[in-house]
C-alpha cells in the first residue's frame, strides 16, 4: 500500500489547491496538521485487500481518525458527513452531493476540519459504479473510529 503525507499530496495537487484544501504549513497550524496516510485508490479497493493489506490500511485509518484535526470534528459533523454519503443509492447520486459536502466544509471553523471533508469529496471525485461501496464502508469506519476517538 502506498502512503501519501502532506508533500506527496502537495507535490500531486500543485501547491494552490492544496492551500484551498485547507491543509497548512504555517507554523501556527503545524500543531491542528492534517496527515493524510490514506490513499485514494487504497480506500477504492478495499473489497480487494488480502488481509495483510486490510490490517495495515486499518491501522492507517486508525491513526488517521486519531489526529487532533480529525477527531476535532463534532460526533454531528461526522454524521452529516456518513449520512450524505452511506444514504445515496448509485454513484450519480453521489456526485451530485460533492456541492452539499462542500458546503459542510465551508461551515468548518478550522482549515484542518475543512480538509478532512474536502479529502472525502476527492474520494468522491474518483468514485466509479465498481468501487461505490467501498466508499460508503470506508464512511461507515470513519464513523465507527470517530465514534472511539472523536470529540465527546
Amino acid at each position: 500500500m502506498k502512503t501519501n503525507d502532506l508533500s506527496k499530496i502537495k507535490e500531486v495537487m500543485g501547491k494552490n489547491q492544496f492551500q484551498k484544501m485547507g491543509a497548512s504549513e504555517s507554523k501556527k497550524d503545524r500543531e491542528d496538521e492534517l496527515k493524510i496516510t490514506l490513499s485514494v485508490s487504497d480506500i477504492l479497493s478495499i473489497d480487494k485487500m488480502e488481509l495483510s493489506q486490510l490490517k495495515k490500511f486499518l491501522n492507517e485509518m486508525e491513526a488517521f481518525v486519531k489526529q487532533d484535526a480529525v477527531s476535532s470534528l463534532t460526533a454531528g459533523q461526522v454524521r452529516t458527513i456518513y449520512s450524505i454519503i452511506y444514504e445515496t443509492k448509485e454513484v450519480l447520486d453521489l456526485q451530485l452531493k460533492r456541492p452539499e459536502l462542500a458546503f459542510v466544509a465551508a461551515k468548518q471553523e478550522t482549515q484542518s476540519s475543512k480538509a478532512v471533508i474536502k479529502f472525502f469529496i476527492e474520494i468522491i471525485k474518483k468514485t466509479n459504479e465498481e468501487n461505490f461501496h467501498n466508499i460508503k464502508d470506508f464512511t461507515a469506519s470513519f464513523l465507527k473510529y470517530h465514534k472511539l476517538y472523536g470529540k465527546k
